[in-house]
């Protein structure tokens, strides 16, 4: 599977081809199995439009077609998803091969000099230090299903390692967008109410879906919408996110208010990744633009366990 919008990249960035067809050709020929399109998520229709292109101008033929839907509903069977409305919930777990694991990674290091300290053999105290170090949100990586089977930080692997050492873990500096999704049990309503109040609007005079994909963003993020909600509750969390709506024509705009209420004294991070939305937070706005694809807005606050932080997230 590609980057999203990586085919696009062949001809519009590296100018390697002229025109997406044969961009799509090429990429398809080269072991491509499904293309990820920015634009198609936000109600285009390049990615047919090219292959359509590339197979009416002779550029792929119905085997190169077929190899690669062989390939994609091969992996979905295998991963129990052949139903497509299938819960996700019910996926299966595939095994893991731990041993292969072990060894990929060990040959995937380069080590530029070893003047004698490796291997580690009786240490006592050992620091890492690196605001990814305890991290197993930053070994999933953002392409997850998130089933994956046991994740393993480096510091922990150490721990696991050398099981009477000393190991400190100081961040050292901070990264925004590396830490995991608030849970549930953090957040409260407007009225004090497990959750967060979620209002749903919905556009009455919606914007075409035309042009750049940077077109459309901008367009959407000018969108007017009515003052009075079309639907109005309480949810656990913030579990609605997508691109569009249930009807593919229409702009929807979805807001999740409340308070964040940490379970612990400390300092916590909160942030937003999104490319079509903004988040306020205790009264600081901050805000993506079109050009804020998979942009990370993120703050720092210090959170006390008897004490509320109000804030506000809305998304198109």
């Amino acid at each position: 599977m590609s980057d999203c919008d990586a085919v696009d990249d062949i001809v519009t960035g590296h100018k390697y081809t002229k025109t997406e067809a044969e961009a799509a050709a090429l990429a398809l020929k080269a072991g491509l199995d499904t293309d990820c399109s920015i634009g198609d998520m936000l109600g285009g229709d390049s990615v047919r439009t090219r292959y359509t292109e590339a197979y009416q101008q002779g550029l792929i033929s119905e085997k190169d077609i077929d190899q690669a839907l062989v390939r994609v509903f091969t992996a979905r069977f295998e991963l129990g998803v052949g139903d497509a409305g299938q819960p996700r919930a019910r996926l299966r777990r595939l095994p893991i091969d731990h041993a292969l694991a072990r060894r990929a990674a060990q040959e995937s290091l380069v080590l530029l000099k070893n003047d004698g300290v490796l291997p580690l053999e009786g240490v006592r105290r050992i620091a890492v230090i690196g605001p990814l170090a305890d991290s197993e949100r930053a070994l999933y990586a953002n392409y997850n299903a998130g089933i994956t089977d046991r994740i393993v930080s480096v510091v922990a692997g150490l721990r696991d390692a050398f099981p009477k050492a000393e190991i400190a873990a100081p961040p050292g500096a901070q990264i925004p967008g590396d830490g995991s999704t608030i849970p549930a049990t953090a957040l409260r309503s407007e009225d004090g109410r497990p959750g967060l109040s979620y209002r749903l609007y919905v556009a009455k005079d919606p914007p075409r879906r035309v042009g750049t994909a940077a077109e459309r963003m901008a367009a959407l993020f000018s969108t007017k919408f009515p003052t009075q909600p079309a639907r109005s509750e309480v949810r656990p969390t913030v579990n609605e996110v997508r691109f569009g709506g249930r009807d593919p024509q229409s702009v929807e705009r979805q807001t999740w208010t409340g308070f964040v209420v940490p379970e612990e004294s400390g300092l916590y991070r909160i942030g937003l990744r999104s490319s079509l939305a903004q988040i306020s937070f205790a009264g600081e706005e901050l805000k993506g633009t079109p050009s804020d694809i998979g942009g990370v807005f993120a703050r720092a606050f210090a959170g006390r366990r008897t004490g509320m932080a109000a804030g506000s997230i809305g998304g198109g």
